[in-house]
């Protein structure tokens, strides 16, 4: 056998290795944006500071409790939104007139407090309790209002996961 049909034995070779580790890898990437992550890029400002308008967030495609705090991505009217849980079910929610959040007859408990105001245009009602299977979700942007304040408490199932991680994307 002569060295140059070894060396094409050796390129197919090689060949149908890379072939098959392109394909393993398609299928791992495949079953882990399907079933366990997802990116998606923020289109807005409504949840600055914590995410800038062009940013990735990663979402971990996790099903169960959700906390008050948590940021959170949900499908609403076929559109995607990136926002925070303010409220769980049975919660009462009030807005003061200077401004102030109020959740169970406490003021919003957040290092950074935002001014929250009720939507215009909205027919929510305040207090405002959240039904059962719902949270109440608003943007860290209060001026922006396409929130619960304007459409109301969502479903739990409409949840699609919880934000893990960002990435700035930014002058980059």
């Amino acid at each position: 056998m002569s060295n140059n049909d070894e060396l094409k034995k050796t390129t197919i070779k090689n060949t149908i290795i890379l072939i098959e580790k392109i394909i393993f890898l398609s299928i791992v990437i495949f079953v882990v944006t399907k079933y366990f992550f997802e990116v998606t890029r923020i289109n807005t400002n409504g949840m600055q500071p914590y995410v800038y308008d062009g940013d990735l967030a990663l979402v971990y495609k996790k099903k169960g409790n959700y906390t008050i705090g948590d940021v959170i991505m949900f499908k609403k009217d076929n559109k995607k939104y990136v926002l925070r849980i303010i409220a769980k079910e049975g919660q009462v929610i009030s807005m003061s007139e200077s401004g102030n959040l109020i959740i169970d007859g406490w003021p919003e408990n957040r290092e950074t407090v935002y001014k929250t105001y009720p939507a215009e245009n909205s027919n929510i009602t305040y207090p405002y309790v959240v039904e059962p299977g719902k949270v109440f979700v608003m943007n860290d942007n209060r001026y922006e209002d396409d929130d619960s304040r304007y459409f109301g408490a969502i479903e739990t199932k409409s949840i699609v996961g919880k934000v893990v991680s960002v990435v700035r994307t930014r002058n980059i």
